[in-house]
């Protein structure tokens, strides 16, 4: 089963280590919806289907809030991601830890459009082909943010299109024997090229 979120109706826990919410639903173990808020609780997807997602979000998804979560996705066979909202548009993610690990690739954070990102923490290990930190599909700010990959295929950080900013990023990535990765690549967008990205202040 899942926990379908509603707009205007906000979901408070007890703290990130008190209160959790737990699943292994192939739709993912909390469904978002926008304009909400999720805070102070941990977001669990124990895996064991084709898809192993925390947080997943469709549409009406627009303009939803994060602060002090911890999501967290194991061992789907096809894809582990803590944070897949890909479409949706001006999420924002403050003191959120977002942890994936295991399966067929895993990707720690794709927050969709225009996200903002402030103060979170990201790690992906041990799937069997690709290990990602964040996809930025387009644009958005990431502040203050530590990002970690480890194991096979890495990248930590994936942009894809508009013009993201980022100040005071960390990203270590941390290569398996006989397999390559990158801390940072700029997907170019078709017909217009790269990406018009700023970085400050990261390493």
């Amino acid at each position: 089963l899942s926990l379908n979120l509603k707009p205007y109706v906000d979901v408070e826990g007890s703290g990130e280590l008190t209160t959790t919410i737990r699943s292994n639903s192939v739709a993912g173990t909390v469904i978002g919806a926008g304009p909400c808020e999720l805070r102070l609780l941990t977001v669990e997807n124990v895996g064991g289907n084709a898809y192993s997602f925390a947080l997943h979000a469709y549409s009406p998804c627009s303009d939803m809030r994060f602060v002090r979560t911890t999501f967290s996705a194991s061992n789907g066979p096809s894809m582990t991601r803590p944070v897949e909202i890909g479409s949706c548009t001006r999420a924002i993610f403050r003191e959120v830890t977002a942890i994936a690990a295991g399966g067929a690739t895993t990707l720690s954070m794709s927050p969709g459009v225009e996200p903002l990102l402030e103060n979170v923490r990201m790690f992906a290990s041990g799937a069997i082909d690709d290990n990602q930190g964040v996809h930025l599909p387009s644009g958005g700010s990431v502040r203050d943010t530590y990002v970690r990959v480890e194991g096979r295929g890495l990248e930590g950080v994936v942009i894809g299109g508009g013009s993201p900013y980022f100040d005071g990023l960390r990203v270590e990535a941390i290569t398996q024997a006989g397999s390559g990765g990158q801390a940072l690549r700029i997907s170019a967008t078709s017909g217009t090229g790269p990406p018009l990205t700023t970085i400050e202040n990261s390493l």
